[in-house]
C-alpha cells in the first residue's frame, strides 16, 4: 500500500488496527529510509531525523529523540538498548548511574572518554580492559582503590618490618601488565623488582 502524504489514520472516534496474518508488518518511508517493522517478538524503529511518540488521548509527546539531554518518561524506570551513540550519559545528582550487561559493555570515545562521579566502580565477571591510543589517566581525590591488589604479582619479597606493608603499583610497557612492588625502604620502587621474577622481563 502506497501513501502519498505519509499519514495513515482512522476516523476520529475509532481505533486503527494494523494486523498481519502470522507475518511481520513493515512500514517505511522511501524518501529517507525511516521504517517501523513489527515482529511477533520485537518492534524495530529506524528514524533518520526525529522520532516522536504521541499519546492518542492527550496529544502530548510522551517520547522523543529530539532532545539535548535525554530524559526517560516519568513511568519508565529502565532503558535497554544494544547500541547508543551519545556525547554524554549521566544520572541525577542524588542517584546512582548503573550500566549493566549480561555479556559485554564497550565504552568508546572517538576524541577521548571521561568517566567521573562521587564514586566510580567497575566490576566484571571476566576481564576488565582499559585501553587508550595515548594516555590513560586514573585520578581520584582520595586515591585509587584496587580491591584485587592482593592477587597482583609481586617480584620482590614483602618487607619483614611489622605493620602495614606499602606497595608501589607498576606497569610494564608496552604489554600493560600491572604488578606491585613492596616498599622495603625509602626510594624503593619498580626498578628494584627481582630480575628473575619481574613480569616485564618474563612476558
Amino acid at each position: 500500500m502506497l501513501v502519498s502524504q505519509s499519514r495513515i489514520s482512522s476516523y476520529a472516534d475509532d481505533h486503527m488496527v494494523v494486523a498481519g496474518q502470522n507475518q511481520p508488518i513493515f512500514m517505511s518511508v522511501s524518501s529517507n529510509g525511516s521504517s517501523v517493522n513489527i515482529h511477533p517478538d520485537k518492534t524495530v524503529i529506524k528514524v533518520k531525523d526525529v522520532m516522536n511518540i504521541i499519546s492518542p488521548s492527550s496529544g502530548k509527546t510522551i517520547f522523543t529523540t529530539n532532545f539535548k539531554n535525554f530524559k526517560l518518561p516519568q513511568n519508565i524506570k529502565n532503558y535497554r538498548t544494544d547500541i547508543v551513540f551519545t556525547s554524554r550519559v549521566t544520572s541525577a545528582q542524588d542517584q546512582t548511574l548503573l550500566l549493566e550487561s549480561d555479556d559485554t559493555i564497550l565504552l568508546w570515545g572517538g576524541q577521548g572518554l571521561l568517566i567521573g562521579g562521587g564514586n566510580a566502580t567497575f566490576t566484571s565477571g571476566g576481564n576488565l580492559v582499559l585501553s587508550s591510543n595515548k594516555s590513560l589517566i586514573l585520578n581520584g581525590k582520595s586515591g585509587i582503590h584496587l580491591d584485587l591488589v592482593q592477587s597482583l604479582p609481586h617480584p620482590t619479597q614483602p618487607s619483614k618490618v611489622p605493620g602495614l606493608t606499602t606497595y608501589k603499583l607498576c606497569v610494564c610497557l608496552p604489554s600493560g601488565v600491572v604488578f606491585k612492588v613492596p616498599v622495603m625502604q625509602p626510594g624503593f620502587g619498580c626498578a628494584n623488582a627481582n630480575e628473575n621474577l619481574n613480569p616485564c622481563l618474563n612476558n
